[in-house]
């Protein structure tokens, strides 16, 4: 962990690191403590996945590889409020197509009309994800 991480961000991985010590923290709980650093953190930034990776004890391309290969774990800041939009074929069949491309008009409006507030902001404060997992 970095010497020169604000308070808060400190504050957070003191959390992940409490999270860890209180649980077997061996690599058969790499999902539960990635899913716990997504909640304090939003995302897993790679110095997150690196710190996740030494108090395991595994290497980080395990940890970067689990990372990547579930749907539900996410490396890019969020917004504030995330809508997850299924595109398995389940969902696709039902429309969430459409709704996908509602949301993204939706947005795009959303955007235009708040611009001057968003560039004021310094947080996202929505994001639209899209998946082929259903929920």
């Amino acid at each position: 962990m970095k010497n020169d991480l604000s308070t808060s961000e400190k504050a957070k991985y003191d959390e992940l690191d409490e999270f860890v010590k209180s649980i077997d923290s061996n690599e058969h709980d790499l999902i539960a403590v990635l899913h716990r650093a997504q909640s304090i953190f939003g995302y897993l930034p790679e110095e997150v996945q690196r710190f996740i990776a030494e108090e395991l004890n595994i290497p980080v391309v395990k940890v970067y590889g689990v990372a990547t290969f579930y749907s539900f774990f996410t490396m890019k800041k969020q917004g504030k409020y995330v809508i997850n939009v299924c595109l398995g074929t389940a969902c696709f069949v039902r429309g969430s197509e459409k709704m996908a491309c509602i949301l993204y008009k939706r947005s795009a409006a959303w955007v235009l009309v708040d611009l001057l507030q968003l560039f004021k902001s310094t947080e996202k404060l929505m994001a639209i994800q899209l998946s082929r997992r259903s929920s």
